[in-house]
């Protein structure tokens, strides 16, 4: 069937080249069969195709540049280009690199293929804009010194390119341009260099660029250092963590005015910081003047994350900014505040004494506690703090701890209040628990493993917190033993210890493996048995897959 599939392509050609003066638009007219016969090789339509004239009109299709001809129907010829752009962009990207051989090593070629960088419609404004980009990824792979000889005698190649870089396909050129080079053999990155790649990069986070470009830029700057492959790459990197650079980067994530500007703008500062804690090693003692830069850096602006977090539990009744849940009104967090509290879970990981009296002045610790209390449901939230507040219970002094979570931010008082509050509304409006519970129970525990290694501070609370003794005692232990259960009973012990299922505490007929499955659905959540013991409900014995 495919022989004589391709022989009918094959004949479809012929009858257009057998034509005494036929045009690259009537080939290009075969659509499907044009690329079929390009992709076999088809040598007579490969030997007119590498001809100079049609070999220019054919890129002139890809990148938008037509020879001059009168239009009289506008949009009918603007649907055929598009047509012609696909069709042409097909045949350039094939595996067989004769027709891009044949382009990279004309110059005239290859200045008009990047031409359409220098149009204000070349990019994006155009119709043939993905195929254009999508042409120059596979130029760029293939011939990568003639392609940058020719980006590198333009000017301001790199801030056109940047200037898209909110659209996909213009997007996806940029990563082809950033990844093809990365040892600098054809020098690429110095390129980079010279054109001020990281200040217009940073550039692009300012508030007043749309959301897709804050997202594409931090994704591309991400992919780009990520792991960094070679020291080019590294001294790249390190040009943002410069003071300047750093610091306009954190302005514009603080400005308050942009989420998305403040999330994506987070999102790549986060790559940063856990590069610098990994390296920093033990810094502890160390004064800000000598911690990594990014450390530094990010620990002067704990004050405006701090307010980001802040506002939102100023809101009052009457904020408009409130929305009625199931739970009632509150002001929704949004991503953006979950980053910032992502951030300061690293930046608190580098166990820095001047970076904690930052964590404490800017009252860090006492908004996260009151986040983590006000939203009973949001588990990224929870997670979130609980990043926070665990690390700093482990491997912080006693004292400090103690000032900071106990005396300052109430956190025992609160957890006794909040188990209460659960409690009663389990018990009296049949309720599930909330959803922060489990993560109250872990810092709970956390906090006792504490006082067992440590009298004094069982000392400090129990005579600072009331009631503390009785919640460990009561409450927090029920919900222990209860959570330690294990579900179906104890593993059975193995056949060599001569013991019987029966003798091991495993399932002792039918009807104890039918209880374990009810119990198992009990505990998922669903209101009947969803299985018995042979099969699922209603399964035909031996059915099989």
């Amino acid at each position: 069937m495919t022989f004589w599939r391709s022989l009918g392509f094959q004949t479809e050609m012929n009858d257009v080249l057998d034509k005494p003066n036929f045009t690259l638009e009537e080939l290009l007219d075969k659509g499907e069969f044009f690329i079929t016969e390009c992709k076999n090789q088809n040598q007579k339509l490969m030997a007119y195709l590498l001809q100079e004239d049609p070999l220019r009109k054919l890129v002139g299709y890809v990148v938008g540049v037509y020879d001059d001809e009168q239009i009289e129907d506008e949009e009918e010829t603007n649907q055929n280009r598009l047509t012609y752009a696909r069709t042409c962009c097909e045949v350039l990207c094939q595996e067989d690199w004769a027709l891009s051989n044949a382009v990279c090593e004309n110059e005239g070629l290859l200045e008009l293929f990047w031409s359409f960088l220098e149009r204000e419609d070349g990019l994006v404004g155009g119709l043939v804009s993905p195929f254009a980009c999508r042409a120059a990824s596979i130029l760029l792979q293939r011939k990568i010194q003639e392609c940058f000889d020719v980006l590198k005698s333009k000017e301001n190649s790199l801030g056109m390119l940047l200037s898209k870089i909110g659209h996909s396909h213009v997007n996806e050129l940029i990563q082809k341009v950033l990844q093809c080079d990365k040892s600098d053999s054809f020098g690429v990155l110095q390129w980079l260099r010279d054109e001020n790649f990281v200040g217009q990069a940073i550039q692009k986070f300012s508030p007043q660029e749309p959301s897709c470009v804050h997202e594409n830029m931090a994704m591309t700057l991400i992919e780009f250092f990520s792991p960094p492959s070679s020291e080019e790459v590294m001294s790249m990197m390190n040009l943002f963590e410069q003071e300047d650079n750093l610091g306009k980067m954190m302005d514009f994530i603080v400005n308050g005015v942009c989420a998305t500007a403040t999330y994506w703008g987070l999102h790549f500062v986060l790559e940063l910081l856990k590069r610098g804690v990994e390296m920093g090693g033990m810094m502890e003692h160390v004064p800000p003047e000598e911690l990594p830069t990014i450390i530094r850096i990010s620990g002067q602006y704990l004050k405006q994350i701090a307010d980001i977090l802040r506002e939102v539990l100023v809101g009052e009744d009457g904020d408009d900014r409130r929305i009625t849940s199931s739970f009632g009104k509150v002001v929704p967090l949004r991503s953006y505040r979950l980053k910032a509290l992502e951030f300061l879970a690293v930046l608190l990981s580098a166990r820095n004494n001047w970076v904690d009296e930052q964590f404490i002045d800017s009252q860090i610790f006492e908004i996260c506690v009151q986040l983590f209390f006000t939203y009973h449901w949001n588990n990224f939230l929870h997670s979130c703090v609980s990043d926070i507040i665990m690390p700093f219970l482990e491997e912080r002094e006693m004292g400090l701890v103690f000032e900071v979570l106990f005396a300052r931010c109430l956190l025992g008082e609160k957890i006794i209040q909040a188990d209460e509050e659960n409690s009663e509304a389990v018990e009296s409006q049949m309720v599930s628990s909330r959803g922060y519970m489990g993560f109250l129970n872990k810092i709970a525990n956390q906090i006792v493993a504490m006082e067992g290694k440590n009298p004094n501070f069982r000392s400090l609370l129990e005579n600072h917190v009331p009631g503390w003794s009785n919640y460990v005692n009561g409450s927090l232990k029920k919900h222990n033993e209860m959570y330690s259960v294990i579900l179906g009973g104890q593993k059975p012990i193995g056949d060599d210890s001569g013991m019987s299922l029966d003798e091991s505490g495993g399932p002792e007929d039918e009807e104890d493996l039918e209880a374990i499955c009810t119990q198992y659905s009990v505990v998922q959540g669903f209101s009947e048995p969803t299985f018995g013991y042979g099969g699922w409900e209603g399964e035909e014995e031996g059915r099989g897959g």
